[in-house]
């Protein structure tokens, strides 16, 4: 992208969260980046003391580039480009959360979350995205399905917040769906656009049996989980009809078309919230009886949970959101080492574990230390036993 008026407006147009961070690692470019981390609010001294914050980040980040001489020059001119847009007071009377900007020599990129990001900034040869790997993996990519009688909308949703995507065979309304089924063209069906018609049961039931015939296709293979959005009747009878393995056993209560896209957002997040839970639960429930049985399927402790992802044999994995490792890491020798003082050249080590595990199809839970089960500050539960974990500790 040329323009940094195209990069803020990207934001916009993928909301997968996972998918732009995965963009982000996969970068080939050489020479250093940034990584610079701010909270928002939405309150006029919080909008202040955000943009206060930012600038002090810039102000950390831009004095290390100088200091690298030519290596820092082509991201310190970008960052440059870019600073108009984002340091105003009109950009920060409208964040909520926090925002996360990347810099590398071709390229820069704005997210924009509505959860509370830390206050921070790195500049190194890989970017620093265990902040939003942790949003990313706990459960914050989802799908939403707004039904009223009058519009029906499916979204695509992530802590970047909601985008409605095409869904082929989805109408926008109970009178275009009942239509397109060719139901009987009676007074009633061809008065359903009006505010005072309200449709039977038995109609609901014909109209969301199309709608979730149109979902159901359309997220075939998806894992995702589904939130529904509507009056009580839609979700019951939805429910009814539903053959997506994935449905959320919460919903967002009331008629869709009275909310704003951003109070769905809110909703959304606190509805899967407690999906979330009972996920984090599963998983926590399986490391306790994996870790009670003589054969050992789990690992313990940073380094052998790094070891285990790089194998790719982590399924689940553990880790702390609000403790960083700096160093680097050995995957011939097995061995990490930690850096009191981090350098440009080394990784975060939770995260680098974090990329390893869903890099291979495994899961992520970014926990507080005191949530974990063990004094371990990270654990795994791993897809085969590991026999050389197995003989020492027996």
């Amino acid at each position: 992208m040329n323009a940094i008026t195209h990069e803020i407006a990207a934001e916009y147009q993928s909301p997968d969260l996972l998918d732009r961070l995965d963009a982000l690692m996969q970068s080939d470019e050489d020479g250093l980046r940034v990584s610079i981390y701010c909270p928002a609010g939405r309150l006029p001294d919080e909008a202040k003391a955000a943009m206060i914050a930012f600038k002090n980040q810039v102000g950390n980040v831009t004095e290390e580039l100088e200091k690298a001489g030519d290596s820092g020059s082509g991201v310190l001119k970008r960052l440059k480009h870019m600073l108009p847009e984002v340091a105003g007071t009109s950009f920060w009377n409208q964040q909520l959360g926090g925002i996360a900007i990347f810099v590398e020599n071709q390229r820069s990129e704005l997210f924009k979350v509505s959860a509370p990001l830390p206050e921070c900034s790195r500049v190194g040869y890989e970017f620093y995205l265990k902040p939003l790997l942790a949003l990313g993996s706990n459960l914050n990519i989802y799908h939403l399905l707004a039904i009223s009688q009058n519009d029906v909308r499916l979204y695509r949703g992530s802590a970047l917040g909601l985008r409605e995507i095409h869904c082929p065979g989805l109408a926008d309304s109970y009178a275009v769906t009942m239509a397109d089924i060719g139901y009987p063209a009676d007074s009633k069906k061809q008065a359903a656009s009006q505010s005072n018609f309200k449709a039977s049961e038995e109609e609901l039931r014909v109209f969301l049996n199309r709608l979730e015939d149109a979902v159901s296709k359309h997220l075939s293979g998806s894992e995702l989980p589904l939130l529904l959005a509507g009056d009580r009747i839609y979700e019951s009878i939805y429910r009814d009809v539903n053959t997506y393995a994935h449905l959320s056993d919460s919903y967002v209560v009331g008629n869709p078309e009275h909310r704003s896209i951003r109070e769905l957002e809110e909703l959304a997040e606190q509805a899967l919230h407690s999906d979330f839970i009972k996920s984090q639960s599963r998983a926590l429930g399986r490391f306790k009886r994996l870790d009670e049985a003589p054969i050992s399927k789990v690992a313990k402790g940073l380094e052998e949970i790094l070891n285990a992802s790089a194998r790719g044999q982590v399924e689940s994995a553990f880790l702390p959101a609000d403790a960083d490792v700096w160093g680097t890491f050995d995957p011939d020798a097995g061995k990490f080492t930690a850096a009191s003082l981090p350098s440009v050249a080394d990784d975060e080590l939770y995260e680098l574990t974090a990329r390893q595990v869903l890099a291979n199809g495994g899961e992520v839970f970014f926990l507080e230390e005191r949530q974990l089960p063990t004094d371990c500050k990270a654990i795994a539960v791993l897809r085969w036993e590991d026999s050389i974990l197995t003989n020492n500790r027996n």
